[in-house]
């Protein structure tokens, strides 16, 4: 389901994060959405930073991290403006 109309699949970002990190590094979305990115280093195990002006994808970014979250546990801290 397409949440956002830019929104990349995770599987490709996915192969892109793999490539050029390793496990633990920082991977930075300076253009978020709805945490497609951040989806995608999470399964990786690696650490993610977004940053997203509209507050509605924001949401949607975490909600979609929270669920993706093993155990119902919040591993993410967030920071609004």
């Amino acid at each position: 389901m397409q949440l956002h109309q830019n929104q990349k699949p995770i599987d490709l970002l996915a192969r892109m994060i793999e490539k050029s990190s390793k496990t633990g590094d920082v991977v930075l979305d300076p253009f978020m959405g709805v945490g497609s990115t951040l989806c995608a280093a999470e399964k990786l195990g690696r650490h993610a930073i977004g940053i997203e002006i509209e507050t509605r994808y924001c949401e949607i970014a975490k909600k979609r991290l929270h669920k993706d979250t093993t155990g119902g546990e919040e591993r993410a801290n967030y920071l609004s403006f």
